[in-house]
């Protein structure tokens, strides 16, 4: 057990002398302080995270999304994400954002925090009938419109609820103060005149969205405002005092003026203005900074996150550009459908600011207590938080001086913790470990931030009551997996596969782990009929694990197999399904045999040879698995591994090649309203492969010899869509003049379900 002071009188001794020659000097170096204070206790966090609400559709056509989604939502442990509400009365019209929220949701392991807010509802709502140009709200026999507006509200939001979006918080108006030529729609304080024109009162809308929304909903959103451009200009102090305090959860603004000198700490007297005001007109309300962070520099963005949380006391910080081309981005993103002019090679990278915000969000979580934090030193900004349970702190340092070393040296006398890490960023190490804290020192470079992470030991009950019970037979293929968790944990890592000894002995990086959750629960999606599978889960609380015994289930047998042509004649122009619906296939133009993986195979020689399945076989398939081996003798561009369909107009394909690497792409209108999943990649050649794609309601996920390798949440075409196809080929395409496929295929599977990840692993394991 080790110690760390969290008193007044607790000091960590600073030192910031260097020779010429950069080496440190022990004993000659002047001192300052860090004291902490655990009695003294500010703000709670709510959340830390970014915006996805412009650009869209880059990152849901990118070929390298899903490591643009793991960077970051599990890579920064996103607690808040900011949306746009796009909704403007059509059924589920913002199909980006549904594929942006499911990823993060499976990045992370749980629900992300969602925060919405609207540049402008619909047009019919609109006093100049357009959604864009500023305008404010129609009147409606002399009056203006806040009931409509507030119906607007509440509609979109069951819309995005039907979609798996269920706001936790929302602003009903983006900078209801600023007249813009894109969406926008302008509101006084009060219904007042501005330049000549009378415009509705933000105030009463605001009031009408509450009401609503109460009425309406067993759980509505909390509602934050004004959520005005900037602290500057006295909008705030306008805004405020016209609310009613019982119609809004918390304070919102942006950053884009109230700095007196084009610096981070410029904001600082504005930030204390904001305190005095919100104390003034509706004490106690969490205060959100939603919209800022247009800037690259690694201390630069730091210095202003720390502003924000220890001057200001925000409880929910937003970086607007999460995901963004231009340099501003905390990831920078290149245009999806230019990539022969990307400048890097997966089109996308992590800037500076990256690391910045991580070394805040990466720890502390929703919860968390800001707590007293003061440095003597002006360049080593200092905070650190507390988690619930107080088995948790986290101590974050900003060196924003040029000074080359900083020593620092603990006393520790006060908390007590049993693990310790140090995450270190300079402009050339990002987010490096440097390991547990040793005898009380650490090095603090120039330009540097610094995280310190100390967790207390805490006891765990292992995990028990599984369900289903151990050694259970006859386990449907869709079951879910629950246990009785210690109620000290909040999380339990999950691991199944088909090898007791593996799942016995499985860590973090091998693949029986099947990720971290957060509920005790977990839905494997599908797994293979007839097959004994292992489990275990780890109950965990932060540095804290109790490994769990290994427990066992067997499933009953799969009947959603629709088709499956193993190649297995080895003569003759048919091959026969060996499914329940005992499916005919023909060999087209002499497409031969040949020895393939498993068993026998089918040749396509890539000049006009293909093979002809049967009219109607994937009709009424309103979920689907494709399946199948391949190894190509010539990856050529555009051809097919299958391709079902009526003719161009109506199909679905699996190309091994196009522009995006593999494609899966399904229509029932051309080729311009086509949805897809590519993998940025190219099938290879002369190895084998498997290839498998499903579609289950809204999601759709390409994978690649057993792993995923990409994912479309916004699919809304299932085969059910194409009607009675009668054009259903393997190795040839749609398309007259798209070349004929050059390789072997075998095992070629279509089930009538979304087949989960442990099933397609298990076809991909010959």
């Amino acid at each position: 057990m080790k110690r760390i002071a969290i008193a007044v009188i607790t000091t960590w001794i600073l030192a910031s002398m260097v020779w010429a020659d950069g080496a440190v000097q022990a004993g000659r170096l002047p001192s300052s302080t860090i004291t902490l204070d655990s009695s003294a206790t500010y703000q709670t966090i709510e959340g830390l995270g970014g915006a996805t609400a412009f650009y869209n559709n880059w990152i849901t056509a990118h070929p390298y999304k899903q490591e643009i989604f793991e960077h970051a939502f599990a890579g920064l442990n996103l607690s808040m994400l900011r949306l746009g509400n796009w909704w403007r009365g059509v059924d589920g019209q913002d199909t980006d954002v549904y594929e942006i929220v499911a990823a993060a949701q499976s990045s992370l392991g749980r629900d992300v925090p969602i925060m919405m807010s609207s540049w402008s509802p619909p047009a019919t709502l609109k006093s100049n009938g357009r959604v864009d140009e500023g305008g404010t709200l129609v009147k409606v026999n002399g009056r203006y419109d806040y009931e409509g507006f507030a119906e607007y509200w509440a509609d979109s939001i069951q819309d995005y609820n039907d979609y798996g979006i269920s706001p936790t918080w929302i602003s009903i108006q983006n900078e209801p103060a600023w007249t813009a030529s894109y969406d926008s729609c302008r509101f006084n304080p009060t219904e007042a005149r501005w330049n000549g024109e009378y415009y509705a009162s933000y105030a009463l809308a605001l009031d009408a969205v509450y009401e609503k929304l109460q009425n309406d909903m067993d759980t509505p959103p909390k509602l934050l405002g004004p959520e005005v451009l900037g602290i500057g200009y006295n909008l705030l102090h306008n805004f405020l005092p016209e609310m009613n305090p019982e119609s809004y959860y918390g304070i919102a603004h942006h950053l884009y003026h109230g700095g007196t000198d084009g610096t981070t700490d410029g904001y600082n007297e504005a930030f204390e203005a904001v305190l005095d005001l919100r104390d003034q007109v509706c004490p106690g309300k969490p205060v959100f900074m939603t919209e800022y962070g247009d800037f690259y520099d690694l201390i630069e963005c730091a210095n202003l996150i720390h502003n924000s949380l220890a001057i200001e006391q925000v409880s929910g910080y937003n970086h607007w550009t999460l995901i963004w081309p231009g340099q501003i981005g905390l990831i920078e993103i290149e245009n999806p459908w230019s990539s022969g002019q990307w400048t890097h090679d997966k089109g996308y990278w992590l800037n500076p600011s990256y690391w910045s915000f991580k070394h805040y969000s990466a720890f502390i979580d929703p919860g968390f207590l800001r707590i007293e934090a003061d440095s003597s030193n002006d360049n080593l900004l200092t905070s650190a938080y507390l988690s619930p349970n107080q088995h948790r702190m986290v101590v974050v340092m900003v060196n924003r001086s040029d000074t080359p070393v900083t020593r620092v040296e603990v006393e520790c006398d006060l908390f007590d913790y049993d693990y310790s890490y140090i995450y270190q960023t300079t402009d050339v190490n990002h987010f490096e470990s440097l390991g547990e804290l040793q005898s009380a020192e650490l090095i603090v470079p120039a330009s540097s931030i610094t995280t310190v992470v100390l967790d207390r030991e805490i006891t765990l009950e292992p995990a028990s009551d599984p369900h289903p019970i151990h050694e259970a037979d006859e386990v449907a293929s869709q079951e879910t997996l629950y246990w009785q968790p210690d109620p000290n944990a909040l999380q339990h890592a999950v691991y199944l596969g088909t090898d007791y000894q593996a799942v016995a002995t499985a860590t973090l990086d091998s693949p029986e782990y099947q990720g971290t959750v957060f509920e005790p629960s977990f839905k494997p999606t599908s797994l293979s009929s007839t097959k004994t599978y292992y489990w275990r889960v780890d109950e965990t609380v932060y540095s804290s694990v109790n490994t769990g015994e290994v427990w066992s289930f067997t499933t009953s047998e799969n009947t959603s197999l629709w088709a499956q042509f193993e190649f297995n004649e080895g003569s003759g122009t048919q091959s026969y399904d060996s499914s329940s619906n005992a499916w005919i296939g023909t060999l087209v133009n002499g497409a031969g045999w040949t020895t393939g993986l498993i068993g026998s195979a089918v040749a396509l020689d890539g000049s006009n040879d293909y093979i002809h399945l049967p009219e109607g076989i994937v009709n009424g398939l309103d979920e689907v698995t494709f399946a199948v081996w391949v190894n190509l003798d010539a990856a050529t561009s555009w051809s097919r591994i299958f391709d079902f369909g009526t003719g161009t107009s109506v199909n679905c394909f699996l190309t091994p090649n196009c522009w995006a690497g593999a494609r899966f792409a399904i229509t029932n209108n051309g080729s311009g309203a086509e949805q897809t999943i590519s993998i940025g990649e190219s099938l290879p050649t002369k190895e084998w492969s498997h290839m498998a794609i499903t579609l289950d309601g809204s999601k759709g996920i390409f994978y690649l010899n057993g792993q995923e390798a990409g994912r479309n949440n916004g699919m809304t075409l299932t085969p059910d869509a194409l009607g009675n196809t009668h054009q259903n080929y393997l190795g040839k395409s749609q398309y007259s003049w798209d070349p004929y496929l050059d390789g072997i295929l075998e095992d070629f599977r279509i089930y009538a379900e979304a087949i989960g990840s442990l099933a397609v692993l298990g076809l991909a394991s010959p």
